[in-house]
């Protein structure tokens, strides 16, 4: 759905009896989509502040696969709002694996991207009194019932329900 992040992990497998060096992943990525960098790793769920959108992917280099090894790897999309009146499209994304500038091996993968019924947004803020405050704005074209789920870790206690939440660091 519009909104919502792909995250695209690609494992390179050396089925070989010796290294491959200079081993690397590139993608083009299409129109409907906007590559974003993490700059947080604790981001269950998706949470667009954790994200710098301004940058543009850049090959992933793996180095040095050992013969018989694997690395994994991965990069993260955030899917653009469809443009007035479309109601759904498809998005190709075209990923490259490369030994040297060689192409070792390549794959399209194919999303079909829908109009959101809503949308959700979580935001977040730490304050200095490790007072987490969390905004989720529900924002949708139709009357819907949204569920809402909060999953609360262990160090936190819940202390309000209103037009934010929040959570104490215990």
């Amino acid at each position: 759905y519009e909104g919502e992040f792909i995250k695209y992990e690609i494992t390179a497998t050396n089925t070989t009896e010796e290294d491959i060096d200079n081993v690397k992943i590139d993608a083009t990525l299409p129109d409907g989509v906007t590559y974003g960098e993490l700059v947080r790793e604790d981001h269950e769920p998706y949470v667009e502040s954790y994200y710098d959108f301004e940058k543009q992917l850049q090959p992933i280099e793996l180095g040095t696969i050992k013969a018989g090894k694997n690395t994994t790897t991965y990069f993260e999309v955030k899917v653009n709002d469809l443009a007035e009146g479309e109601t759904q499209k498809q998005i190709t994304t075209n990923i490259k694996a490369f030994v040297g500038e060689s192409v070792s091996n390549e794959k399209e993968i194919t999303h079909q991207v829908e109009k959101a019924e809503y949308k959700a947004v979580l935001s977040s803020n730490i304050y200095k009194t490790d007072e987490f405050k969390y905004c989720l704005k529900i924002t949708g074209d139709a009357n819907v019932e949204v569920p809402v789920k909060i999953k609360i870790p262990y160090c936190l206690d819940f202390c309000s329900l209103s037009k934010n939440f929040g959570m104490i660091a215990r």
